[in-house]
């Protein structure tokens, strides 16, 4: 049975502060308010692990999909993710698109080994990338609707996204006949206008909308 899953009080009254504070600590608090449920969730951008990712630190119950298309970092994913006994690894990509796509990644050196995987873009002028040497990837990549309906997914609770910059090319090519319960997206790469006609339009859809600069949590209504 799918989570019930509301919107807690503290996020209602700040997310009237919107840019005003830093959200974070309170989507800390969110997600480990869940951490007894059994969430289905598609996490897109699952790399090698990120630090403060909240469904590493707080999903061990949840069951889903970890979405990684990068090579390097999806041998990675499967070779170390904490709880990975209810948790299914893809190497795809999300787009706007079915086909391929162009990954950029910082080139591995001794410097940057532990971490030269986690700013990899399909924007290769991203501001972590540009000035390095980077080696450009060819990935299989399919639309959020298709993903969908090729896993005969009919429910989802989460949609965590933490793309550099790719997140609006998925959710704006995206059908939204399925309605994530949740919505958690990384916004640092987008200007005020991008961010202002997607909010109007998830708004539209019944979201709460909980922005600050760098991320985005989105709660539905219903």
């Amino acid at each position: 049975m799918s989570a019930r899953i509301t919107t807690p009080l503290f996020f209602r009254i700040l997310g009237r502060l919107k840019h005003y504070v830093d959200l974070y600590p309170y989507a800390e608090k969110f997600f480990s308010s869940l951490e007894k449920e059994e969430l289905t969730f598609i996490q897109a951008g699952a790399n090698s692990i990120k630090l403060n990712d909240f469904i590493v630190l707080h999903g061990r119950r949840w069951k889903g999909y970890l979405l990684e298309p990068l090579p390097p970092a999806y041998d990675l994913l499967c070779q170390n993710y904490p709880h990975g006994e209810n948790k299914i690894f893809e190497k795809v990509a999300l787009s706007d698109h079915n086909g391929t796509l162009k990954l950029y990644c910082i080139r591995k050196t001794e410097q940057n080994q532990d971490w030269y995987t986690l700013f990899a873009s399909a924007d290769k002028d991203n501001y972590y990338l540009k000035g390095n040497e980077v080696d450009e990837f060819e990935v299989p990549c399919l639309t959020l609707d298709t993903f969908l309906q090729e896993k005969n997914v009919q429910e989802l609770d989460l949609l965590y996204m933490n793309i550099e910059g790719h997140e609006l090319r998925i959710l704006n090519a995206y059908s939204f006949k399925l309605l994530p319960k949740i919505i958690f997206i990384e916004t640092r790469f987008y200007s005020f206008i991008d961010l202002k006609d997607f909010y109007e339009k998830i708004i539209q859809l019944g979201y709460r909308v909980f922005p600050n600069r760098d991320f985005c949590l989105m709660v539905h209504k219903g």
